[in-house]
This record gives C-alpha cells, sequence and structure tokens, in this order.
C-alpha cells in the first residue's frame, strides 16, 4: 500500500509534465470571457523570409479584384468597397488555431477604426462556415465566403492570419503574412493615418515578438 501511494504523485506529476510540454506546441483555442487566445507559437508557424518578402511585393499595387458574399448574406466588391474608403482584410482558415489565436488582435483594430476602415475576413468555406466560425470566436466584422480560394490565390495569401490594408482607391497600402507585436503596432499607425484620426491606444500583449503566420491553405 505505501509503495503505490508513493507512486500516485509521481505518476501526477509525469502526467502533467506531458501536459505542459503538449500546450507549449499547440495554440489554447478556449479562453475565460473577456481574456485574449493566447497563441504559443511553433517553429513552423514563423514567417520565412521568403513570405515576408513576397507579401511585400504586393504593396503599392493595385489590389487584385473579387466578387464574394458575406455570412451577412451581402454581396461586396473590392471595388465598391474601395471606393468608400480604407479597407482591411484578415485571412481565415477553417479548423485553424493560429486564426482563433490571432483573432482578438484584428479585432482590436477594428474596433479602434471600424467606423472609418472597413474590415473583412475571408475565410475558405460558404456561408454556413463563415457564420458558425464567426459566430464561436465572437468576430466583430464580416467574413467574406471564398470556397474555391480565389481571393485567397489572387492575394498571394499562403496561410492564414495574413493581413492586408488597402487604400482608398484601391491600392495594397500594406501587407504583412501574419502578425507580431511590430507588426500590430505598425498596423494601428497605418490605420489611424489612413482614417485620419490619431492613433488609438493599442494593446499587443501576448502577440509574438517575430511574425508569425497560420496554417497553410
Amino acid at each position: 500500500m505505501k509503495k503505490s501511494t508513493l507512486a500516485l504523485p509521481a505518476l501526477l506529476a509525469s502526467l502533467l509534465g506531458l501536459a505542459y510540454a503538449v500546450s507549449k506546441h499547440r495554440a489554447e483555442v478556449e479562453s475565460p470571457p473577456g481574456r485574449p487566445v493566447v497563441l504559443v507559437s511553433e517553429p513552423e508557424h514563423a514567417a520565412t523570409p521568403a513570405m515576408i518578402a513576397a507579401a511585400g511585393s504586393m504593396e503599392r499595387r493595385a489590389a487584385p479584384a473579387f466578387r464574394a458574399v458575406a455570412d451577412d448574406g451581402e454581396t461586396y466588391t473590392l471595388r465598391d468597397l474601395a471606393e468608400q474608403g480604407p479597407l482591411a482584410l484578415v485571412f481565415i482558415k477553417v479548423g485553424c488555431p493560429c486564426s482563433v489565436a490571432a483573432r482578438p488582435f484584428y479585432d482590436r483594430l477594428h474596433q479602434a477604426y471600424g467606423s472609418r476602415v472597413r474590415f473583412f475576413g475571408v475565410i475558405d468555406g460558404d456561408a454556413d462556415v463563415a457564420r458558425e466560425w464567426s459566430r464561436a470566436n465572437r468576430l466583430s466584422f464580416p467574413i467574406l465566403c471564398d470556397p474555391g480560394l480565389q481571393i485567397v490565390r489572387e492575394y498571394r495569401a499562403e496561410n492564414s492570419a495574413y493581413f492586408a490594408i488597402i487604400s482608398k482607391g484601391g491600392a495594397i497600402e500594406r501587407y504583412w503574412p501574419g502578425y507580431s507585436v511590430g507588426m500590430l503596432n505598425e498596423a494601428n499607425e497605418r490605420l489611424a493615418r489612413l482614417a485620419g484620426v490619431e492613433a488609438m491606444p493599442f494593446d499587443a500583449t501576448d502577440a509574438p515578438v517575430e511574425i508569425y503566420s497560420g496554417c497553410p491553405f
């Protein structure tokens, strides 16, 4: 009996250690209400120099045109949206924990500038999939449906969590293959400038230090 009693704490410690090790290599998909989901990124999700260069090569070019139905039932085109003002696109992959982890940061940007900058997600699914993802993750802006990956391919979004800022008129102002503390702070400044307002205070706590992308499309 004594041997069994002593073995139990050791077993529990072993299981706890295993759970901790696993948790370091996956994203948390749930968090307490009001707290952001935190992504503990695996090395393979780091944006490569090639990804950063490819996204950067899209800047100052005309944004690829699109026409897509959103989860709100409306049909949107790049032309109509770009005529109204600045636009931000967030690329989302169904089943990708990285998309879930990035969501709170992009939501904060939307909440800061959403009345002056239109925000849309782009998801690799139909309207039902988009609505369910938005509901489950409490997204604050509409999602464009791209089940055939046409928009994804036109914008050369290799992975989820890509983020594009498009100026009024339709040129790509800035494009990132993921998110980080520095990227989010720069996006905050650029969105403020395009919106014609002072930059809002922005909390990038828990974002990666280096740019991390999501899961491949």
